[in-house]
């Protein structure tokens, strides 16, 4: 897995999300990739066990069925949310926009014992990665 602090902060650092970001963010979030060399052998797996075809290669086939659209979670809030890890009951608090056109994303915690001490914020140019930078400081916290 890689590391969560280099990680966030190299999502701080971009100006807009990406394949190669979404690439390492999803692998820190336990998902894994085939080796395959050939497009038909290559996928991603998500932590639950679905597979999903590699970005959107036509030569690519579905594994189970009709092909899954994989997750894009620097450029998609709906994918950058579902990385809110559902263990410690996190849940969204508020997405805002600041002055400067950054973005900030609150997470909240109810399942802790001092909810003061289980909230993360993230902070990014998008709030596509605002949302990364949340769900990736809650795994961390968890």
């Amino acid at each position: 897995m890689p590391d969560l602090k280099s990680l966030i902060a190299e999502l701080e650092a971009a100006k807009e999300g990406s394949r190669g970001l979404s690439d390492k963010v999803l692998l820190a979030c336990e998902w894994t990739t085939s080796d395959g060399k050939d497009a038909r052998e290559r996928y991603w797996c998500s932590p639950g066990g679905k597979y999903y075809d590699w970005w959107d290669d036509p030569h690519a086939r579905s594994r189970t069925g009709p092909p899954l659209k994989r997750p894009d979670p620097t450029r998609s809030l709906d994918d950058a949310l579902t990385l809110v890890p559902e263990e410690e009951d996190w849940r969204l608090h508020q997405i805002r926009e600041r002055w400067d056109g950054s973005w900030d994303v609150f997470l909240l915690c109810r399942g802790a014992r001092h909810p003061d001490d289980a909230d993360v914020q993230g902070n990014g140019a998008t709030r596509e990665l605002a949302s990364c930078i949340a769900a990736l400081k809650a795994r961390e916290a968890a």
